[in-house]
C-alpha cells in the first residue's frame, strides 16, 4: 500500500536483516508501480541466490539508473550472476551503475 503513495528516487533498504521474508513482495510491488525510482540500495541486504530469480524479474520491470548489492556475497552464484546479466542486457532495463563491492566473486561465476 505505501508503495502506491511512494514518490522518491531513491530507496534505501541497506542493512534490512529482516527484508529476505518480503523481498518478493517487495520487488513485485516496485516492479508493478507507476514509480520514477532511480537508485535501490540493497547494501548488506544478506541477498541470497535464492532470491536472485526475482531480483531478476524486478530489473527486467524497472527503469532504475543505480542498483546496489554490495556486501551481499551469498547472492553470487554462477546461475544468480548469469540471471543478471541476461536481465542487465534487456531492453528495458537502464541500470547503468550496479555496485558488487565485496561480494567476493570468484571461479567461474567471475567469468
Amino acid at each position: 500500500l505505501w508503495l502506491r503513495r511512494f514518490q522518491g528516487e531513491s530507496l534505501l533498504l541497506a542493512e534490512c536483516r529482516g527484508l529476505l521474508r518480503g523481498l518478493g513482495e517487495l520487488l513485485r510491488g516496485l516492479g508493478s508501480c507507476e514509480l520514477r525510482l532511480q537508485h535501490l540500495d540493497l547494501c548488506a541486504a544478506q541477498l541470497s541466490k535464492l532470491e536472485a530469480p526475482t531480483l531478476c524479474r524486478f530489473l527486467r520491470s524497472c527503469q532504475l539508473e543505480t542498483l546496489n548489492l554490495a556486501f551481499n556475497e551469498r547472492l553470487m552464484s554462477c546461475e544468480a550472476l548469469e540471471g543478471m546479466v541476461d536481465a542487465l542486457q534487456g531492453e528495458s532495463c537502464g541500470v547503468s551503475e550496479l555496485v558488487l563491492k565485496h561480494c567476493n566473486i570468484q571461479g567461474k561465476a567471475g567469468e
